[in-house]
């Protein structure tokens, strides 16, 4: 299996990946002794045709991101939707609209949702 070809991967090896990230960034933590909330975040990058994941100190109401966040996913689904994904890095032109002038205004953040799974990882669990 190769991380270089998502084809080759199975959403259960990923998942077990991030819960086992999720272990050691818990531990981590804990060593050195921080006791505030961190959270730890995976998301399905699809204009960029990317897995990401990140940690802040935010609470997971308060991820940083411009467009309207959905929490309670599965891990296993956006890992899914993530390997499914056919054209990685590509944008179809079958997937755009036309957009006048007066109509970028009316488009807003909210238009658009992004799967966010997340788990608490610091010393405020």
């Amino acid at each position: 299996r190769s991380v270089d070809d998502p084809a080759s991967l199975s959403a259960r090896d990923v998942v077990a990946a991030f819960e086992e990230c999720v272990s050691v960034l818990r531990a981590r933590i804990k060593s050195l002794g921080y006791g505030g909330s961190a959270t730890f975040y995976v998301w399905h990058d699809e204009q960029a045709g990317q897995l990401r994941c990140s940690t802040t100190t935010w609470p997971r109401e308060q991820l940083p991101f411009g467009a309207q966040v959905e929490l309670k996913v599965p891990l296993e689904e956006i890992v899914e939707s993530f390997l499914d994904d056919t054209n990685p890095e590509q944008l179809l032109w079958e997937r755009f609209e036309e957009v006048s002038d007066n109509d970028s205004e009316e488009l807003q953040a909210a238009d658009f949702t992004l799967c966010v799974w997340t788990a608490e990882v610091g010393g405020a669990q």
